[in-house]
């Protein structure tokens, strides 16, 4: 097997321009996957030979990709193959500030789609929320044929339904709108989904998502500016090609692409290099346009709403998305350890039993010189972990083939497995205890002091583990009073390097994911409702050290009391 450099030297000998640096594309390429040039340059040449659009100085002028929109996007994703030499991409996410051009070269990819992408009765949509939104790619589109003679001998315009015909090949191209009748029945060869920042419709976007299965080589593209509202599904897209592209994040997905141009967070707004960053346009518009920009920013200084606009639309972030995450993922990464090995020690738990349906999860705390060390376990139900993989945007069978994650059976978490892992008690079919117990319990394993659970939560599991499986089980409430002091004390271990984990993927996610609500004194505790995702391990790991820090206060109390803590 080749080397990754003989790989990345075998792509340039091929003639492919760019550098292959992310790990993504690393790992691509060690799993078969090549790049193929003369694809790339088959789309740029498509432009410029057969598409107009009107020029700088008045006029029709060819279509010439500006060099960022071809290497960055439309090269990879065009260029890319897998190792059966269909297109490695079938997704992708494209996120820009206004006017970088999106539309404009947008509606030069259902013309290629339909007449010379190879693809025999090819389907090709550009949809949005509404049908005006919608019928902007299609009136650029209509206009680029009409402007061709080449395409206009070839492709028959039927305005009135906003479609383009290809009648030699049996395809055509079609402009639709969100409601969801028009979703189902599609078979698309290329889905356009424009401006995702105002997408709610799940059932919508869903339909067309799941259309293309019977294509060999569709590309649904996701095309967007920042938005103003997190529930939406553009900001959930926009946060999964956010870790996608973050090379410090073990997600990989070899099918999906993203390209995310905004200015950089650490920018101030009135920054015209994080202008730049947003819409790299601006670099072959000259001064003019910065200039303009210059102006506008000015105006946006003067009131709160304009330079909200600003930071949206010109810098191309996210608004009214204010919340940071609890904990930097960075610092957080700073701890990663092997743990020791704490067989036979005392270790305190936090269980967090959230929904049957999703995530079960336990943190075990452990004493270890003076540091903590974590440990957690995570259970989901089998039946679900498709659906979970999809909303969660999470590579979970892959936790699970890892061992990260143990999918119980079924469409709901299994609690009967949660408490033989726990205390080693096996039942049978009909809920009654089996002689013996089950192998590499916790509480054989371990010694376990207490394990905390939010009582407003509880369920059958924590009764018999108390009752009758001999497993300490303490109620901690959620509120302030409870859980700001272990969050101020993880908070203060973390930045010591106090804490040791082991690198666990499932806590990466939710470490990113979490957010806090805080009083008006400064007590904070997770807030599952602000964060954008699952934190069920992050509240396990709090609870933990809740009970691990009352422990150690009532050592600390017996030894200033000359007495011995057995």
């Amino acid at each position: 097997m080749k080397s990754l450099e003989q790989l990345k030297i075998d792509q340039k000998n091929n003639g492919w321009l760019w550098k292959i640096e992310h790990p993504n594309d690393e790992r691509a390429l060690l799993n078969g996957c090549q790049t193929d040039f003369n694809a790339a340059e088959k789309i740029r040449k498509f432009f410029e030979k057969l598409l107009k659009i009107p020029g700088a100085s008045g006029g029709m002028v060819p279509f010439v990709l500006l060099d960022w929109w071809y290497s960055k996007i439309l090269a990879p994703l065009y260029g890319w193959k897998r190792k059966d030499g269909r297109r490695r991409f079938d997704k992708g996410f494209i996120t820009t500030a206004k006017k970088s051009g999106k539309s404009t070269v947008l509606s030069g990819l259902p013309l290629f789609a339909i007449t010379a992408d190879g693809e025999e009765e090819a389907e090709a949509y550009s949809t949005a929320v509404d049908r005006d939104q919608a019928a902007i790619i299609y009136k650029k589109t209509d206009r680029m044929v009409k402007l061709s003679e080449s395409l206009s001998r070839v492709i028959h315009r039927v305005p009135s339904q906003k479609r383009l015909l290809h009648d030699a090949s049996g395809s055509w191209y079609e402009a639709i709108s969100s409601d969801a009748d028009s979703a189902e029945g599609k078979n698309p060869h290329l889905l356009i989904a424009d401006e995702l920042h105002v997408w709610k419709d799940r059932q919508f976007f869903s339909s067309l998502m799941y259309g293309d299965i019977r294509r060999s080589q569709p590309l649904f593209l996701m095309i967007t500016t920042a938005g103003d509202d997190e529930e939406c599904i553009g900001y959930e897209e926009y946060q999964f090609a956010r870790d996608l592209l973050d090379p410090n994040n073990d997600f990989y997905s070899e099918s999906h692409f993203a390209f995310i141009a905004e200015a950089d967070k650490e920018r101030n707004w009135d920054d015209p290099e994080g202008w730049i960053e947003a819409c790299p346009s601006l670099s072959d518009w000259g001064t003019t346009a910065i200039e303009k920009l210059e102006a506008k920013c000015l105006e946006a200084k003067k009131t709160p709403r304009k330079q909200r606009d600003f930071k949206r639309y010109i810098c191309n972030w996210w608004v009214n998305v204010n919340e940071k995450p609890w904990i930097n993922i960075d610092d957080w990464r700073a701890c990663k350890s092997d743990l020791l090995d704490h067989g036979g020690e005392k270790t305190w738990g936090g269980l967090d039993l959230s929904r049957t349906m999703d995530l079960t999860a336990l943190c075990m705390a452990f004493s270890a010189d003076d540091c903590i060390e974590y440990f957690w376990r995570f259970w989901c139900p089998k039946d679900r972990i498709r659906e979970h993989e999809d909303n969660w945007r999470v590579p979970l069978s892959t936790w699970i083939r890892e061992g990260w994650v143990i999918a119980t059976p079924g469409n709901s978490v299994d609690y009967a497995w949660v408490r033989r892992e726990i205390s080693g008690i096996m039942l049978d079919e009909l809920g009654k205890p089996l002689e013996g117990k089950w192998e590499n319990n916790f509480s054989d394993k371990y010694v376990i002091q207490t394990i905390g659970f939010d009582p407003w939560n509880s369920s059958k599991i924590i009764t018999e583990l108390n009752e009758y499986d001999g497993v300490s089980m303490v109620p901690v409430r959620q509120g302030y009073a409870s859980l700001n002091s272990p969050c101020k004390e993880i908070e203060r271990r973390i930045a010591d390097k106090k804490i040791r984990h082991g690198g666990n993927p499932v806590m990466d996610w939710m470490i990113r994911n979490c957010i806090t609500d805080d009083d008006p004194a400064g007590n904070i505790k997770p807030s599952k409702k602000k964060s954008r995702q699952k934190i069920d391990g992050v509240s396990a790991m709090v609870i933990a050290t809740h009970e691990f820090m009352l422990a150690v206060d009532k050592s600390s109390k017996y030894e200033k009391e000359g007495m011995t803590v057995l």
